[in-house]
């Protein structure tokens, strides 16, 4: 695959130093969240709305922010929330406005999330932090509740038989289609740059269902951003917590000390779950890298569509063999029944009870809508 594959387009954002150039053409909106250093507001500049986060903190907390600032500015990637300024006097960051919330969020509203859009989820996040690595920057907290969405997200049509079918703004909600989001990699406050190739930390950096072993033992690399990716993918496969129910001070010793790790669901196909151990590799020597995972995900994308084809074409001929049409000949526009179609086909029941009848071409989307995340126990066939 061409390496250019791995580059996005960077938006050329202006960083304002002093935000407080901007005060004659700033509205402080309402309160929209509270984190644990401070409030987060939504704010207006020339019409334009972006999120300001209203920081409390000592004089340590202090170079921490700064630190944060400058790694931030530095940053151009699509995928990577951007800062726009800084008000040093009101100890305030005006940050990128992401209306669709974190991604957490939105894969426990929507459960059926196809299975190729999860994994165009995962190539954009693992292109982000390919990019930071190359500037020598590590993230120390990826998860999913640290992805944010810029845009309003659509719902309507998760349990729909085809969602490309739809266009990429829906009519309804006027929410953006789910493989047309734009994922943003957020949350800097843990962020390292890296003057060689570890780092020794004075204290914890992470939360501890995602924290690499290395982490827990206090040295980083961007080896343990790879571990944290691992947890953040199996996260959006199997829709679950890391961990969840656990002592927390049990796992991070497990981890820590144990090699404590993940169950790998036994449904998920073999590529995912070889991407998933070269993550979790003890070893930080023998762990692999963004960018090598970047690349197998995006291979097994495109592998996933040509299997989606090949199963396809698969059923239109197991139809025009096996189902008997009332005029005794198949043609390409002819109607079959969606009884024959249940006695010879699994689908799931009930879906199309009230249609009398369903096209070859729908069949075969009904086929494509069942690579759920959720679903693919009982209904993923993998070629």
């Amino acid at each position: 695959m061409d390496e250019n594959y791995l580059t996005t387009m960077e938006e050329k954002y202006t960083f304002v130093s002093n935000a407080e150039k901007l005060k004659r053409r700033f509205a402080k909106g309402r309160n929209i969240g509270r984190g644990g250093n401070g409030k987060i507001y939504r704010a207006y500049v020339d019409s334009k709305i972006y999120t300001l986060k209203v920081l409390r903190f000592n004089n340590q907390d202090v170079v921490e922010k700064d630190n944060e600032v400058v790694i931030l500015s530095e940053i151009l990637h699509k995928n990577i929330r951007k800062v726009a300024g800084v008000c040093p006097t009101t100890n305030s960051i005006m940050l990128e406005y992401c209306e669709g919330g974190d991604l957490k969020s939105l894969i426990n509203q929507a459960p059926n999330i196809p299975i190729y859009i999860i994994i165009k989820w995962a190539i954009d996040i693992a292109k982000a932090l390919y990019y930071l690595h190359s500037l020598n920057v590590i993230h120390l907290d990826v998860k999913a509740e640290n992805v944010l969405i810029k845009e309003k997200p659509c719902l309507c049509h998760i349990e729909e038989i085809n969602l490309k079918s739809y266009d990429s703004i829906c009519k309804e909600c006027e929410g953006t289609r789910l493989d047309q989001i734009t994922l943003k990699l957020s949350d800097f406050g843990l962020s390292v740059r890296l003057s060689t190739d570890t780092y020794i930390s004075k204290a914890l950096k992470g939360t501890i269902p995602w924290m690499s072993p290395e982490c827990i033992n206090g040295t980083v690399s961007t080896k343990s951003d790879v571990w944290s990716f691992g947890v953040f993918l199996w996260e959006l496969l199997t829709g679950e917590e890391p961990y969840e129910g656990q002592n927390l001070c049990a796992v991070m010793y497990e981890i820590g000390c144990n090699n404590l790790r993940l169950e790998i669901p036994e449904e998920l196909p073999i590529e995912l779950s070889r991407i998933l151990n070269k993550c979790w590799e003890i070893d930080t020597s023998q762990r692999t890298t963004m960018k090598e995972v970047a690349f197998e995900l995006a291979y097994f994308l495109k592998s996933l569509n040509s299997r989606e084809h090949m199963q396809s074409k698969k059923l239109s001929d197991a139809i025009k063999s096996k189902i008997s049409i009332s005029s005794g000949k198949y043609e390409n526009n002819t109607s079959v029944t969606i009884d024959a179609i249940k006695s010879k086909i699994s689908i799931s029941s009930g879906k199309y009870e009230n249609n009398t009848s369903v096209t070859i071409e729908t069949v075969q989307e009904i086929e494509k809508s069942s690579l759920s995340k959720k679903g693919f126990k009982k209904y993923l066939c993998w070629m």
